[in-house]
C-alpha cells in the first residue's frame, strides 16, 4: 500500500473520529455536560478561549466543545444542521443573525432566562419588531476615519472633511461589501441621508472621485493599512482594528470619531433553535455577557466590551472609543435592510462610480 493512500485512509480516519465524538456529545449519550460552540479562530479564538471558556468550565463543570471558523462558516452550519443541530451556540455578525431569525433558526434570548443582557447596551442587542431579542453583541469595534498625522496639519473633526480641496489624490474609502456597507452608509448620513436614503452617498462619492479627491477603494482588512502605512493615502475610512495597528506599527496617525458619529460592529452570540444542550447554552451566553468575562475578552482583542459596567483598560483606550463616546456617538444601522439592498448598491456603484476611478 502507498504512502499517500496510507494518509488518506488515516486523515478519513480522524474525520470520523471528530464526528463521532460530536455526535456523543450532542446526541445526549455522554455523561458529561456539554456545551457546542462555533466561534472565530486566530487572535480571537485565543482570547475566548482563555477569557471564556476556561473559567466556565472551571466555574460550572460543564465541557465546552469549541467548533472554529468564520461567521458565514457558522451560518452555513447552523442551516445546514436545521433537522438535527449539533451547535448549541454560534458566534456570528448581525448580518448573519438576521437571516437565520428570519428563517427561524435561532431562538429568543430572553433576559429572564439569560440576565446579563440587561447589562448590556442597547445598541448590541438585535430586535425584531416584537422586541424579541436574536442576537447579541459580546465586543464592538468602529467604521472610523484615520488620517496621516505628517501629511495633514488640519484638525479633522467631519466626514465632510474628506472632501476639502487640499486633498487630491490622497482620500480612500471601503468598498460597497466591505464590512457590510457601513462607510458607504455613514456618507449619506453624514449628507443627510441614511441606509433608507443612500441617494447623497452616491452624488458625494462621484463629487469626491470628480473633483480628483478618491484614489482609492479598497476591498480587504490589509488595503487600507498598506495605504495609509506607505504615504500612498493620507485620510480615509477604517475599520477600528486598522487604526489600532497603525498606531502599534508606529505610523504617525490620528484616528477620529466624527461629530456626525460613526457605525458600530458587533461580533456576537446567538442561541441555535432546538440545540442540543439549550440551559448550558444560555448559561453559557449569560457568562460571556457578564462584567468581567465581557471585559476581559474585550480588552484583550482591542475592542470595547458592550456590558455597561465593564472597564475599557489603559493599555487599549486609545484604540477605541471613551465609554462618553460609546454613549452617544455610535450609530445602530439597520443591518436587515442593508444586506437586502447591498447587491443592487454594488451594481449601482459599478456603473456610476467604478468608471470615474478608471476601474
Amino acid at each position: 500500500m502507498g504512502r499517500g493512500k496510507l494518509i488518506y485512509i488515516a486523515v478519513a480516519i480522524l474525520i470520523i473520529l471528530a464526528g463521532g465524538i460530536l455526535y456523543y456529545y450532542t446526541a445526549g449519550v455522554g455523561k458529561e455536560r456539554v456545551v457546542v460552540v462555533h466561534t472565530w479562530g486566530g487572535d480571537l479564538g485565543e482570547s475566548f478561549r482563555k477569557n471564556i471558556v476556561e473559567p466556565f468550565e472551571k466555574k460550572y463543570g460543564i465541557k465546552v466543545i469549541i467548533i472554529e471558523g468564520m461567521a458565514a462558516d457558522a451560518e452555513a452550519r447552523v442551516r445546514l444542521g436545521k433537522e438535527h443541530p449539533e451547535i448549541d451556540v454560534a458566534c456570528m455578525c448581525p448580518s448573519n443573525a438576521i437571516k437565520l431569525w428570519k428563517e427561524g433558526l435561532i431562538e429568543e434570548l430572553k433576559p429572564e432566562e439569560i440576565p446579563e443582557l440587561n447589562n448590556i447596551y442597547d445598541f448590541a442587542k438585535l430586535t425584531d419588531e416584537k422586541g424579541r431579542i436574536f442576537f447579541v453583541g459580546m465586543y464592538g469595534y468602529t467604521t472610523e476615519l484615520i488620517y496621516r498625522t505628517d501629511k495633514i496639519k488640519k484638525n479633522i473633526t467631519s466626514w465632510k472633511d474628506l472632501w476639502d480641496p487640499d486633498f487630491k489624490g490622497v482620500v480612500m474609502l471601503s468598498a460597497i461589501p466591505y464590512n457590510n456597507a457601513h462607510g458607504f452608509v455613514m456618507i449619506a448620513r453624514a449628507w443627510g441621508g441614511s441606509e433608507y436614503n443612500v441617494e447623497p452617498a452616491f452624488e458625494k462619492i462621484k463629487e469626491l472621485a470628480e473633483m480628483g479627491n478618491l484614489a482609492y477603494v479598497y476591498r480587504t482588512d490589509m488595503e487600507p493599512f498598506d495605504l495609509i502605512s506607505s504615504g500612498e493615502a493620507w485620510i480615509g475610512d477604517v475599520l477600528s482594528f486598522t487604526s489600532a495597528a497603525l498606531i502599534k506599527a508606529g505610523v504617525p496617525v490620528k484616528r477620529v470619531i466624527p461629530e456626525e458619529g460613526v457605525p458600530v460592529g458587533l461580533d456576537g452570540l446567538t442561541l441555535v433553535k432546538n440545540a442540543p444542550h439549550p440551559e448550558e447554552a444560555k448559561l453559557f451566553i449569560n457568562f460571556v455577557l457578564a462584567k468581567e468575562q465581557n471585559e476581559k475578552h474585550a480588552n484583550t482583542i482591542g475592542c470595547f466590551p458592550t456590558n455597561k459596567y465593564a472597564e475599557i483598560y489603559p493599555e487599549v483606550a486609545p484604540f477605541v472609543p471613551t465609554r462618553e463616546e460609546i454613549e452617544t456617538k455610535l450609530l445602530k444601522f439597520d443591518e436587515g435592510y442593508i444586506a437586502e439592498h447591498i447587491g443592487e448598491w454594488l451594481e449601482r456603484w459599478e456603473k456610476e462610480i467604478a468608471p470615474l476611478l478608471g476601474r
